[in-house]
């Protein structure tokens, strides 16, 4: 995870101090006030969003150690880190066609928007096969990137149980209603 935020970090550094490009780094305002004002109000969301997203793992892991022990929490974490890798491709979809969407909602395009909706849902039934296959075929590479060859043999079969199981929870996610 360390590596992943200082490669984010290190790239948005160097695209955003290159002073040719629409945005990139400037001179901040004098009235500072203002500005962190709106990234309080503004990032309120996200903030109450993260805690309880903490909350709700503190929980899970807490009753699933005093059940089962800590093998079940390794095995639950691998499942989820993947699950949540995979969740964020999904919203990422939905963010990208939302303006498209809102849009033509706006000047009541409706042709323009089932046009859109059929897309996204062939998209997102596509991109729930491709994970789904992933999951199924490439269990064992991605749980061989958290654990050790002959190490923690219960948590690998607890882990492989859940990523068999765990792509079925992508066909409930998206409502297509």
């Amino acid at each position: 995870n360390g590596i992943g935020f200082i490669c984010v970090t290190v790239f948005g550094l160097i695209f955003f101090s290159n002073k040719n490009r629409e945005m990139c780094f400037g001179k901040p305002h004098t009235n500072i006030k203002p500005l962190i004002r709106n990234v309080f109000r503004l990032g309120r969301t996200q903030a109450i969003t993260s805690i309880a997203l903490s909350l709700n793992s503190f929980i899970v892991n807490n009753v699933m150690l005093s059940l089962t022990g800590e093998q079940l929490v390794a095995a639950h974490t691998i499942v989820n880190n993947v699950f949540f890798m995979f969740m964020n491709s999904m919203f990422g979809l939905v963010g990208a066609t939302s303006p498209i969407i809102s849009y033509a909602y706006g000047e009541k395009n409706p042709k323009r928007l089932t046009k859109t909706f059929k897309m996204v849902t062939i998209l997102i039934g596509i991109l729930i096969a491709v994970i789904s296959c992933v999951y199924f075929f490439g269990r064992n590479i991605i749980i061989g990137l958290y654990l050790k060859d002959g190490t923690a043999i219960e948590v690998r079969q607890m882990a492989d149980y859940g990523m068999k199981v765990a792509p079925f929870a992508f066909f409930f996610i998206y409502d297509s209603k």
